[in-house]
Formats: structure tokens, sequence, C-alpha cells
């Protein structure tokens, strides 16, 4: 464990930030490749060929990178991380130190999306959530493409865009956002459906993110009825997924999506249970028990257990629910009895 003063130098040892984002992009692109690609010649990092490093040891390069996410001007670099063409990557090592680059951005402004809001002026919270659902699609549809080229599929940053477009969408109030999500990508881009299921789990799980900083929390409470008023939309969209899905059993990722969606929702919104009752979902579910086929056997037990937690036999307005998964476990029993 380094000394008091021992760490005072290495903080006296770290080159200072610049609000300047042109002159912070250059200093980032080269710490990280201080920590991703330190073997790699530093003239390679950034726009500027001519630059030093000023990051000789990695630990210098990581402690600036963290302070780095701290500052505002990190919001208008991470965008330009994000941008597939600020970096050309020619070789494999290009390519994943693009990818680290990328999910570092991605990282930073989901973190910055939970607690640093302060940092900007409200009228600026539009164009930022426009600029993220960019970057979600284009890394989104690249995702889809990757395994038809034959390389892997970034979806972890995918992922992570999901959770900070989830956490604006808090802080901002926005309410319309199942909605005008479905409207403005998964209608033109049916493709993206598993995209847009993860992006709707990611959004009452941010809600419920005990990270999250918010100016009045009165907001939250808002924003938590609006989610529980607009299941349905995302029942619904989880149902087309399913119907979409019926001719081609094999389609696991879509499957997958739409259960890790469906849990997160009933374990955070406590939604409904009469949609829960009426929705195709259910039955689908206990099919998913008896095909090993179509995959998703244990996501389909950990949906229908958080259902049984969630909606208790003893609880006011349940008894149509229970009614509906009751006979259909027994009748799982009874088919395990017969075998």
């Amino acid at each position: 464990m380094n000394s008091p003063l021992q760490q005072q130098q290495q903080q006296q040892e770290l080159p200072p930030h610049s609000s300047d984002p042109e002159q912070e992009l250059p200093r980032v692109l080269l710490a990280l490749q201080t920590v991703y690609a330190p073997n790699t010649s530093s003239s390679t990092a950034g726009p500027n060929n001519n630059a030093v490093s000023p990051f000789d040891r990695r630990d210098v390069a990581d402690q600036y990178l963290t302070s780095f996410q701290r500052t505002a001007v990190a919001w208008i670099v991470c965008d330009r991380l994000l941008s597939t063409a600020d970096v050309n990557s020619t070789t494999t090592e290009d390519s994943t130190l693009r990818t680290q680059r990328q999910f570092f951005a991605a990282q930073t402004l989901h973190a910055k999306c939970l607690s640093d809001v302060y940092q900007l002026p409200p009228s600026s919270l539009p164009s930022l959530r426009d600029s993220l659902l960019n970057h979600f699609l284009t890394h989104a549809t690249d995702s889809v493409r990757a395994p038809l080229e034959n390389r892997p599929a970034n979806r972890p940053l995918v992922t992570r865009l999901s959770m900070a477009i989830a956490s604006l969408a808090v802080q901002m109030g926005w309410t319309t956002c199942l909605t005008d999500i479905t409207n403005s990508i998964l209608t033109p881009h049916p493709e993206l459906g598993p995209a847009v299921l993860e992006l709707f789990r990611s959004i009452p799980e941010e809600a419920d993110s005990n990270r999250l900083v918010l100016a009045n929390e009165e907001d939250l409470w808002n924003y938590r009825d609006m989610l529980r008023n607009s299941s349905h939309v995302v029942l619904g969209l989880c149902e087309q997924a399913v119907q979409s899905i019926s001719s081609n059993s094999s389609d696991v990722a879509t499957t997958e999506a739409v259960l890790s969606c469906l849990q997160s929702w009933i374990r955070i919104v406590d939604m409904d249970p009469q949609l829960l009752e009426r929705t195709m979902l259910l039955p689908w579910m206990f099919d998913l028990l008896t095909d090993s086929v179509r995959g998703g056997f244990e996501l389909a037990v950990d949906v229908l257990v958080e259902m049984l937690r969630t909606y208790p036999s003893d609880r006011r307005g349940v008894q149509g629910l229970v009614m509906a998964i009751i006979p259909r476990v027994m009748a799982l029993g009874q088919a395990d009895a017969n075998s």
C-alpha cells in the first residue's frame, strides 16, 4: 500500500485535464492505449502521430482515466469515442483496442447519466439522448451483422449503452420512452428485437439503481408510476417477439431476451397481475419447460419463480393469476411422474 507521500507524488505526475475536448481526446486515447495496449507505439494512439505519451506507467494512465470520468468534458469526449469514424482499425489489434475504447466510453456515460447530469444544462439532455440512441442503433446493428462476417459481436457495448439510455430516461422523466424507442428503432429495424428487449429490460433496473442521483426524488416515484402504467407496452413487445420466433424455434437469443426483460419488469415494476394472467407469455413459458429444443429452460424457471414470489396467493387481486399457474405446475409434475 502506498504511503500518503507516494500517493501525492503520483497525483502530481498526472497531466492536467483540459476543458477543451480537442485537447482532452488525444490524452484520453493515449491513456487508454497505455492501459489496454501498452506494447503498442504511442504514436498510433491518436490523430497526432507525433504525440509523445505522458503516461509512462500504467497506474498513472489508469488514475488519469478515473479522474477524467468525473469531468464535464467527458460527455463530449466519450461521445466521440463511440463514433466508429474516430478510429480506423486495420488490424485485429486495432479492432480490439477500439472495442475497449468504446466500452470505456459507454461505461463512463452510463455512470455519468446516473449521477453527473447536473454538469449539463437541461436543454442539452434531448440532444444527449438522441446521440446515445444513434450509438445504440449503430452498435446493435453491427452486433447483428458481426456473426455473418465471422467476427465476434460486441454485445457488452450494446448492453452498456442500453443502461446509459435507461439511466438518462429517468433523469429526463422521459415518460414516452417505450413507445418512442419502439417507433424509432424497432419498427424500422425489426432485426434489432433482442437488443431493444435488452434496453427495455434495463429501464426498470436503472430506475431501481442505488447509484441513481436525482435532483428531485419525487420525480422517481412519478417515473415508476409511468412504468407500471406502461407494462402493457412491454408485454405487447414480448408477445410480438415470441410470435416472430414461433417458426424459428432455434432463435435462442430472442427467447432469452424476452425472458430476461419479463423477469426484470415482474421483479421491479410490480405489474398488474391481470395483465400477466391474460398474456400468452404464461403458457409459452410453460411450453419452454417441456421443450428442450427452443432453449430458455432455466430462465423460464427463474421468471416463473419470480412471478410466484412477487404475487403470492395471499395477495389481493392475484387469484386469477395463481389459478392460471397452479394447474400448469401440477400438469408438469404429472408429466414427470409418468415419464
